[in-house]
């Protein structure tokens, strides 16, 4: 039966996508980028492959149009968080540009607050930028989602401790009980997933 035209090239960008692939395994980059384009060109929204593009375009310092394939996926889809978190990244970890990588940060959160990687690329920006103060605000942003997701405490209570327990400081009583609560919200939302419950019972 012949293929709608909307059908056809459809199958032309799933071969694409696997020729892609194959390049990709034999290491030829500038062709594999090649061909996971033109899949990009049919549905800019595919954003597994976007981010993955993006990344590969990192990894040769191709910042433009790592920048410009991961903006056509927010234009495509722009309630998807995660090419807003590579933006994010992008702009703070190689072009220094720290305005831009907040925004973008920012836009992560409001699209889904209990996306705990958007907290932590707010909080490694601030750091970064030497403002503690701004990172705690970050975390304290994360502390009042209504999330039951018990990776969220774990790994909101990890980051916090990484503040508190310093060996040249003196961990304050009130930072402390803060870490320890976010380590007991965890276990109560744990169930029975065993490696929430072994990070808890290595914290405490």
């Amino acid at each position: 039966l012949a293929l709608q035209p909307e059908n056809v090239r459809k199958a032309d960008a799933l071969v694409d996508f696997v020729d892609g692939s194959r390049l990709e395994e034999n290491a030829e980059m500038d062709n594999a980028l090649a061909a996971y384009q033109k899949v990009l060109n049919f549905d800019p929204g595919q954003a597994e492959l976007a981010l993955h593009v993006a990344a590969l375009l990192s990894r040769q310092e191709d910042f433009p149009r790592a920048i410009d394939v991961l903006k056509d996926a927010i234009k495509a889809k722009p309630n998807e968080p995660a090419p807003y978190l590579q933006l994010s990244f992008i702009y703070a970890k190689y072009l220094k540009k720290t305005e831009q990588a907040l925004k973008y940060a920012n836009q992560a959160v409001a699209l889904d607050p209990k996306n705990f990687d958007a907290y932590q690329r707010l909080y490694e920006i601030e750091m970064t930028e030497g403002d503690p103060k701004k990172a705690v605000q970050a975390l304290e942003r994360a502390a009042r989602v209504k999330s039951d997701d018990p990776a969220f405490w774990i790994r909101l209570g990890k980051l916090y401790a990484s503040m508190v327990f310093k060996a040249e400081v003196e961990p304050k009583p009130e930072d402390v009980k803060r870490v320890n609560d976010f380590f007991r919200k965890a276990v109560e939302n744990a169930g029975d997933d065993s490696a929430v419950l072994k990070d808890a019972a290595d914290y405490f």
